[in-house]
């Protein structure tokens, strides 16, 4: 296949990203505040992105390279190449799924009897089964951006929400998991902001870091129970009139521990 072949047969057609989880399953990734990480390749070599996104991946410019049968992409100042995508050795009927050459566990994939551009990829309040939470109140757009790249590299999904202190934001958290019912890993930072692996765990984590940045991180179940717990011990300081109200992360090791 040539440049012009491609372009032919997938320039009006949406690529999904997909990332492979450890236990095999492939996902789609979301870009907060926007739908699903799905691009068209378009002739002017650009990308083009499907739906609504509050950041743009460092992907902006595509080559085709014929000799490799690779779609070359490159950030964009077009100075560097960000990942190499193979074209698939055989070719099914349904789908075409480009491969990093670097990492198998992402891709890029379109289905070819399927047309994505007609679904609405505009998400709900939280349909990821992998979030972490954290105050919106970063200011520090470079930080922000750190912070959206992280999540697709996670392939998580990121909620900021407001709130009027420390103990709002645990009660925002609470609400926003009970009620979804797809989460399956959490996790909650109380301060500081997402920047190593790692950090969507199965058993329950309370973490501080160096850097300041406290989480706590698990399951939906343990972690809906440490906040859960924080709360009631917060409404039983202010019924009981306690002279020092204690912070949410003053309280989370006797919380854990207990």
């Amino acid at each position: 296949m040539n440049e012009q072949e491609f372009l032919q047969r997938f320039e009006h057609k949406t690529f999904n990203y997909q990332v492979k989880l450890d236990n095999g399953n492939w996902v789609m990734v979301r870009m907060y505040p926007g739908g699903y990480l799905a691009v068209t390749f378009a002739c002017d070599h650009t990308i083009k992105f499907s739906a609504p996104v509050g950041f743009y991946p460092e992907e902006r410019y595509w080559e085709f390279d014929e000799q490799e049968q690779a779609i070359i992409l490159k950030n964009l100042e077009q100075t560097r190449v960000v990942a190499k995508y193979l074209l698939p050795n055989k070719q099914d009927d349904y789908c075409f799924v480009l491969e990093n050459a670097a990492d198998p566990t992402k891709e890029y994939v379109t289905h070819l009897n399927y047309d994505f551009d007609e679904q609405d990829s505009s998400p709900s309040v939280l349909n990821s089964q992998r979030v972490i939470f954290l105050k919106d109140d970063l200011e520090d757009d470079e930080t922000r951006t750190n912070i959206e790249q992280y999540s697709v590299d996670e392939c998580c999904e990121i909620k900021y929400l407001y709130a009027k202190d420390e103990w709002d934001f645990v009660n925002e958290v609470w609400t926003a998991i009970t009620d979804d019912f797809a989460l399956k890993n959490i996790c909650v930072y109380f301060s500081g902001y997402p920047d190593t692996k790692q950090v969507l765990t199965d058993k329950l984590t309370l973490s501080y870091r160096e850097d300041n940045a406290k989480f706590v991180s698990g399951t939906k179940g343990d972690v809906t129970v440490v906040l859960s717990q924080l709360l009631i011990k917060h409404y039983h300081e202010q019924l009981t009139g306690a002279q020092e109200l204690h912070t949410p992360v003053e309280l989370l090791d006797q919380v854990i521990i207990s």
